[in-house]
């Protein structure tokens, strides 16, 4: 299966976020009849829509969309500790780049500055433990059940493309053996 970059990109936009309504909305958009939704409502939304209407003061995003240092923290731990990725919520990495993404936007005290630093950090150490994963599982070629259950949609995409990446390498190189 080939699956260019913006896949994942749309994958991304289209997964569904929490909003609160701050305001009616008589309108149809991406074909989601918003009339139904009364102020103070939650819903769930795509992420492309949420924020269309959030720049439109229509619905605000809430934070059950974003991740604690604490919950990263506990995930990079028990990731580091573990010789198989463990298993993720489905919407992790959307919500890693939604928290890092209103933690830059509001950075304006040296709490929310520290916040955004442990995070980003905690971030970048859980994605290399994970990368490290699967890129030693691509080499070793494993292809236990388990192992890619534990993937997140976006690491499965990319296991697939480094399987199918190093299958056409190692025939180049053997000849085609």
């Amino acid at each position: 299966m080939f699956c260019p970059p913006e896949v994942g990109e749309i994958l991304f936009e289209t997964q569904l976020v929490t909003v609160k309504v701050l305001r009616k909305m008589n309108f149809e958009a991406g074909g989601i009849d918003l009339s139904r939704y009364k102020e103070g409502d939650k819903c769930r939304l795509p992420l492309w829509l949420a924020r269309a209407l959030d720049k439109g003061g229509f619905v605000e995003m809430i934070d059950d969309n974003l991740l604690t240092v604490t919950e990263l923290s506990k995930a990079l731990w028990k990731d580091q500790h573990s010789s198989t990725p463990l298993e993720l919520p489905d919407d992790f990495y959307l919500k890693a780049k939604l928290t890092l993404s209103r933690l830059r936007e509001s950075v304006r005290s040296f709490d929310t500055e520290k916040e955004l630093s442990t995070l980003n950090m905690c971030f970048e150490d859980l994605v290399n433990v994970r990368l490290q994963k699967i890129f030693q599982a691509v080499r070793l070629r494993t292809d236990i059940p388990d192992f890619i259950k534990n993937l997140v949609l976006e690491e499965r995409l990319l296991y697939r493309q480094l399987e199918r990446v190093l299958s056409k390498w190692s025939k180049l190189i053997r000849g085609g053996l």
